[in-house]
């Protein structure tokens, strides 16, 4: 048994929240990124890359401000609204946003695949992510609980995102400075704060 019932409803709620961000960035992948570049899949790779790119320079944005300001307000959000019980919730609900930023900048790149007619890079992104998130959730969890599973979930969720980057470089496209840049903002809010 890795966790009890009680601590189990603390981490559904956290993770109804931190995943807020991500089910918002999936729809726009979707409904906006996909079709833009299914249009742009026939052109060589800058064109695909430039399309791309200016299309997650939009996107990104609101979704490091949605994931920041999540991270930042969690504590506060889940100490007014919900009772003592629930405090927990508070302190894994910005590690949970983490996990899935990670999720947010592999989503706003991995329907560059589809539209390129590479249907298997998510299929082997999942394979990996999956492997590698449980193996590592429950080397985390051994050692540091609750807070350990969640960052072997954020590593596993970054091994997922390797398939995906490795793919892009074969493509001859680089979205790696723009996640840098984005996720090192996220990484300066969350030091700062935390």
């Amino acid at each position: 048994k890795l966790i009890d019932i009680n601590t189990l409803g603390i981490y559904h709620v956290a993770i109804s929240l931190a995943q807020i961000p991500e089910l918002v960035v999936m729809q726009l992948s979707s409904k906006v990124i996909y079709p833009m570049l299914s249009h742009f899949a026939r052109e060589d790779a800058r064109t695909v890359k430039n399309n791309l790119l200016k299309l997650r320079s939009n996107i990104l944005p609101f979704a490091l401000y949605m994931t920041a300001s999540l991270m930042v307000l969690a504590e506060l959000f889940f100490g007014v609204l919900y009772r003592d019980a629930y405090q927990l919730a508070g302190s894994i609900a910005p590690l949970l946003a983490g996990m899935f930023w990670v999720s947010i900048i592999q989503e706003t790149v991995i329907r560059t695949s589809l539209a390129m007619g590479s249907f298997s890079v998510p299929a082997y992104t999942n394979m990996v992510a999956f492997v590698t998130r449980m193996t590592l959730a429950y080397i985390g969890f051994q050692y540091y609980g609750l807070h350990g599973f969640i960052i072997g979930l954020m590593i596993g969720s970054l091994c997922g995102y390797g398939v995906v980057l490795v793919w892009l470089s074969r493509k001859r496209i680089s979205t790696l400075g723009q996640d840098l840049r984005y996720s090192g903002a996220l990484l300066a809010i969350a030091l700062l704060y935390f």
